[in-house]
């Protein structure tokens, strides 16, 4: 049996939503309880480079969901067409991507790949019980021989 066999393929918002502690959870758990608990009451705060982060990881890892997850961009957000045409990518539920984040996202994609020798899975998430706790992981790739 296959270690791809005990992977779920569900999405990110999904795996962070799982009443487990993650590798990131245990991490801090293994400073101290006061360092866990400090992180799990703060507040995320989504900055341009996160955002810009996640693009390329989807990118690069996913490609074939990156259309799905991010629409072009074109127009002027201090402009009410602009404003309009960014929420209505919004209500789709995609995020916009401007020219220029595409444009980077394509050239890091292209830096990279040649640094994947071997075919693999990306994403792939895992559950299982430790010790009576639940843990899960998430590995950005997995090469599988």
């Amino acid at each position: 049996m296959s270690i791809v066999e005990h992977a779920r393929q569900i999405s990110n918002e999904e795996y962070h939503a799982l009443p487990c502690m993650s590798a990131t959870s245990l991490k801090q758990f293994l400073k101290s309880p006061a360092h866990y608990k400090a992180s799990q009451e703060a507040v995320s705060v989504d900055t341009p480079a996160f955002r810009f982060g996640r693009m390329v990881h989807s990118a690069v890892l996913e490609p074939g969901t990156f259309s799905d997850l991010y629409m072009p961009f074109e127009g002027d957000r201090r402009k009410k067409a602009g404003k309009e045409e960014w929420q209505a990518i919004l209500d789709t539920g995609a995020e916009p991507i401007k020219p220029d984040e595409q444009e980077a996202c394509q050239s890091i994609c292209e830096q990279v790949k040649p640094h994947f020798p071997k075919p693999g899975f990306a994403e792939l998430s895992f559950v299982a019980e430790i010790n009576g706790v639940q843990c899960s992981c998430r590995p950005d790739w997995l090469t599988v021989s």
